[in-house]
């Protein structure tokens, strides 16, 4: 198994809805974009794999107090299935 896809979530007024990308430097420039232009987003960006989009293997968290990305962690799905 591997990540195939990032994805994170934009909050419409209507209601939320997911925003993914191929590589993880596309989904943190998306993600800063919307940022930028107001969007209430979640407060990470997950990595994903086609087999099953609800399984995150990586999680890579936003601080919005340093307006920057921390590091990219493995969950434990993704500790069991990358190694």
């Amino acid at each position: 198994m591997k990540v195939d896809f990032y994805k994170f979530q934009c909050f419409s007024i209507g209601y939320p809805y997911d925003v993914c990308k191929r590589t993880l430097a596309e989904a943190k420039e998306a993600y800063r974009q919307m940022k930028f232009k107001g969007y209430r987003l979640s407060c990470s960006i997950h990595g994903c794999t086609r087999d099953d989009d609800s399984i995150f293997l990586t999680f890579t968290p936003w601080w919005e107090d340093e307006d920057g990305f921390g590091r990219t962690i493995l969950t434990y799905l993704g500790e069991k299935y990358l190694k």
